[in-house]
């Protein structure tokens, strides 16, 4: 049977898979062959994957959508693993429901040891104010108004890794270029762990980012300003 370039891309996605739904499972075991292996193995499968893309003009629109699809489904496994005791996402938390300056209270103040919930008691620093800027705290005051769960920080950080592709695939579509390297951004494995496992706050960045850009070639300049801002 011939190996045509949307097989190979179709096994090495497969690989990917495998590797981070394990990866996911054995997620925190520092130093254990069951996690450092599946951290190489999806490593290498998406190097292979992006020689792949790279050496193939275009692939079909199906193969592409399944390709994504993929993508959303080895997300899953580390969306649903609970916040850590220390993770980021604690912070957010506080910092969302503080109802005042996060730069001047810190979580460990006896003081406003009444406005913890059980997320928030065992923050990561608790002896330091907020360290994150003035646009990830009218962020997190936005989740926390819909509500204060760590949980729904990782829904909304998900959410915006899932709009990133989106915006990145109708900006190839648009420009001509090839709507398949957009799975240079999906199949990235570290999306995966830091985005949908660790939650980290980049990401929002990233698609103001992406949003100022996409603007840009609109020739929306307020737009892309204020994205960008």
């Amino acid at each position: 049977m011939k190996l045509t370039p949307s097989l190979r891309l179709y096994i090495l996605g497969l690989i990917m898979f495998a590797a981070l739904v394990i990866w996911a499972r054995y997620r925190g075991r520092d130093g254990a062959p069951l996690f450092l292996v599946p951290l190489a193995i999806a490593g290498v499968g998406y190097l292979l994957a992006i020689r792949e893309s790279a050496q193939t003009p275009k692939f079909a629109p199906q193969v592409v959508f399944a390709c994504l699809a993929l993508s959303v489904l080895w997300r899953v496994p580390f969306f649903l693993i609970p916040a850590g005791p220390r993770d980021e996402l604690h912070r957010y938390v506080w910092d969302g429901r503080l109802g005042y300056n996060p730069y001047t209270g810190v979580p460990a103040d006896p003081a406003l040891a009444g406005l913890h919930t059980p997320e928030t008691r065992e923050p990561n620093n608790p002896d330091v104010s907020s360290p994150y800027p003035a646009g990830a705290q009218l962020f997190f005051r936005a989740v926390t108004a819909v509500r204060e769960s760590t949980f729904a920080f990782k829904v909304a950080l998900v959410a915006c890794d899932l709009a990133i592709i989106l915006l990145l695939f109708n900006l190839l579509r648009r420009t001509g270029r090839g709507e398949h390297r957009v799975l240079a951004y999906a199949w990235h494995p570290l999306l995966v762990t830091e985005v949908a496992g660790g939650g980290h706050i980049d990401i929002l960045g990233v698609l103001l980012l992406a949003v100022s850009a996409a603007a840009l070639g609109r020739r929306r300049r307020a737009v892309a300003a204020f994205g960008f801002g």
